[in-house]
């Protein structure tokens, strides 16, 4: 499973269904594929380089529905950068409850 940096402030956008796509480097040997469940996990950038994530911290998972690999490179990190879509989280409906005349009797008392 890959595993991406992300502020809490995106992890509740993500939660929420406000944010459905994003653009993030990965290895090649690490190439998101539609299908794939992905974790954004609470991390902070401290310097340049890996970031630190934070034990315990929120996180949140989606699974890809298109990937786009976009041929250039991520400056910071020289790997691959690919553009990232899943279906918006948090917009679920229930469905209505139904009209049914279970619990009434029509037989005489």
């Amino acid at each position: 499973m890959n595993q991406f940096p992300a502020d809490e402030q995106w992890i509740t956008d993500v939660e929420r269904g406000r944010c459905c796509r994003v653009t993030v480097p990965a290895a090649v040997e690490n190439r998101p594929v539609p299908g794939d469940v992905i974790l954004f996990a609470h991390a902070y950038h401290r310097h340049p380089g890996e970031p630190e994530y934070v034990k315990g911290g929120d996180s949140v998972q989606v699974s890809l529905t298109e990937v786009v690999d976009l041929g250039t490179f991520d400056p910071l990190t020289s790997k691959p950068l690919f553009h990232i879509s899943w279906s918006p989280l948090g917009q679920f409906q229930p469905p209505e409850p139904s009209r049914s005349r279970r619990g009434k009797s029509t037989s005489p008392r």
